[in-house]
């Protein structure tokens, strides 16, 4: 557990760093960044990145990874051909050209999920010490050791996530095919197209709440339909495919969105506001959907990568004293919930120690 509570104690301080401007002047710190702002930025990425990339066996898919040189170069054109995820085939092909050694491969996509993620979260978000820290706690940065390719593929969609607002359906599909080459799961993406911009209202909300109810009821027709996708027979009898997931995690996720809700039920919502809190309020309910399947819950990865940066954008009030509590308040329950996922298994070592 060393490693990771020095990881965000060093998060803590460079975002803290980060911040240079005072609140007073009432001016957003989006339009005031300075040199300095942007190098301690980039030390948070950093150290996370660094950690991140130089594990070694942390993580539950890492040897697969790891072997992905081996594995990956030789089969190259077969992946293409067959549509296959052929992403991280043609990754591990180029870096093929220059080493051998797999822990190069897992340090260039931790790299990219991690810095892709952040990058748009401090674009958007000027609460770098709380964003940070939630990157953390909601199982973002840990989370990315186990799902590699999801997370990759979860990082392109955040990069194209404003296609969405500008209303620019084409590029933004195509973003999405872009990540579906990563990971196949990715294609359900296009259907928050089609829903984070509309009006949040009872009606709309009811209307995803009783479709919720419906896929938790249904999820024969789910697998029947995922494996007909994949040309397979889904085996629905295996653990991973329906076991309860932990109702603590289910909580934690519809939290957000019941908080934001709560919060914004009495005023005006811009289109920004509504994105993201359109988003958390899809989270919450996919949460749901895939409660009683670890498998189906993974699904939620694409909306967890907005978790800080829709977070930063919504957790604020005119009284600034009690905004700063309201987020401390959150930190802490995040911290509690990754404290109890962490210590499950906290070793770690990095790869001069293999």
């Amino acid at each position: 557990m060393t490693v990771y509570f020095v990881v965000v104690l060093l998060t803590i301080i460079f975002s803290c760093l980060a911040l240079p401007y005072e609140a007073t002047t009432g001016e957003s710190i989006l339009t005031k960044r300075t040199l300095n702002t942007k190098i301690f930025l980039f030390l948070v990425v950093t150290c996370l990145v660094l950690v991140a990339g130089l594990r070694y066996w942390v993580g539950t898919d890492y040897g697969s990874y790891y072997a992905a040189l081996e594995r990956y170069p030789s089969r190259l054109w077969e992946y293409i051909k067959e549509v296959d995820e052929p992403g991280f085939p043609i990754i591990a092909s180029i870096i093929n050209l220059f080493t051998k050694d797999g822990a190069v491969f897992i340090f260039v996509t931790a790299a990219f999920t991690i810095a892709s993620i952040l990058y748009i979260t401090y674009k958007y978000t000027d609460t770098y010490v709380f964003s940070s820290l939630l990157f953390v706690f909601v199982g973002i940065w840990h989370g990315s050791f186990n799902g590699v390719r999801q997370f990759f593929a979860a990082a392109i969609i955040l990069l194209g996530h404003r296609f969405i607002l500008d209303k620019k359906p084409w590029k933004y599909l195509l973003c999405v095919l872009l990540a579906f080459l990563f990971h196949a799961s990715a294609i359900v993406m296009i259907i928050p197209y089609f829903i984070l911009r509309n009006k949040i209202s009872v009606k709309n909300i009811l209307i995803l709440i009783i479709g919720s109810i419906i896929l938790l009821y249904n999820y024969e027709f789910i697998f029947t339909l995922i494996g007909a996708l994949k040309d397979e027979t889904i085996d629905t009898t295996l653990e991973y495919m329906s076991n309860q997931v932990n109702i603590l995690r289910v909580i934690i996720c519809v939290v957000p969105a019941a908080f934001c809700l709560f919060l914004y039920s009495k005023s005006e919502k811009d289109a920004e506001q509504t994105f993201y809190l359109n988003t958390l309020i899809l989270y919450g309910l996919l949460s749901v959907i895939g409660m009683n399947s670890p498998y189906l819950s993974r699904v939620n990865i694409y909306l967890l990568v907005f978790l800080p940066m829709a977070m930063g954008k919504l957790v604020v009030f005119e009284d600034k004293k009690l905004e700063i509590l309201a987020k401390w308040v959150i930190i802490i329950l995040f911290f509690v919930f990754w404290y109890i996922e962490i210590g499950k298994d906290g070793t770690f070592r990095f790869i001069w120690q293999r």
